[in-house]
């Protein structure tokens, strides 16, 4: 082989061999500043006491394949816009998105925040007694966004309903994030108090979310 022709065969293997190099050194970078992202999101949530589910959770951490639905669409436009109402309910049925909504609201947001389900908001207000009953109140009252999942789930609508006007009453000036699989007029048939339907009036918004059950999906 001809020395010149060696030597652009040569030098040409280096300008691949550097490329690889390169490429693999981009590659390197971005894992690790996705790493860093995910590890950054993974302890605001540690901070903000929020449980998630498991399959709920990665989408959240990673922020990344999330369905641009109904759902998230309203929480960004809320979240965004601090002239709308502070209470925002979303309706959908089950697995539509409405909790995943919720918990990138959480994620996302540079206050404090806290987590309820329907069922432990009924069982938090049904105590008046207790330590950790007080904290978890004035946490659900005082919070800068709260969020109380799966309204109309809970076994007792009475007390659901008293559990709301105390804190819709308490949270006039701060953000409320419910959701519920039941419409505004079946929420006037399970809760007929007056009282929690003038403060809905006043301080909440209702978007229907009409999207099928994403978890029979594959995402």
């Amino acid at each position: 082989m001809p020395a010149r022709l060696a030597d652009l065969l040569a030098g040409l293997e280096n300008l691949i061999i550097n490329d690889e190099r390169a490429a693999e050194h981009d590659r390197i970078g971005r894992e690790a500043q996705e790493m860093d992202t995910k590890r950054q999101r993974a302890e605001r949530l540690a901070r903000q006491d929020l449980e998630l589910t498991s399959d709920v959770h990665p989408k959240v951490i990673a922020n990344t394949g999330m369905i641009q639905g109904v759902s998230l669409r309203a929480v960004q436009r809320w979240l965004s816009r601090p002239d709308l109402k502070p209470t925002l309910i979303i309706v959908g049925a089950p697995g539509c998105g409405k909790s995943v909504a919720c918990a990138w609201a959480v994620a996302n947001f540079t206050g404090v925040s806290c987590w309820y389900s329907a069922k432990e908001v009924v069982r938090v207000f049904s105590q008046h007694f207790g330590d950790a009953s007080a904290k978890a109140r004035t946490r659900a009252q005082r919070a800068q966004l709260t969020v109380i999942d799966d309204v109309s789930t809970e076994d007792d609508p009475v007390r659901m309903c008293s559990s709301l006007v105390e804190i819709l009453e308490s949270r006039k000036q701060r953000l409320t994030l419910i959701t519920t699989n039941q419409t505004q007029e079946d929420w006037e048939k399970r809760f007929p108090d007056v009282r929690l339907h003038s403060r809905l009036a006043q301080q909440a918004i209702f978007v229907a979310d009409p999207g099928p059950d994403l978890r029979m999906q594959k995402v």
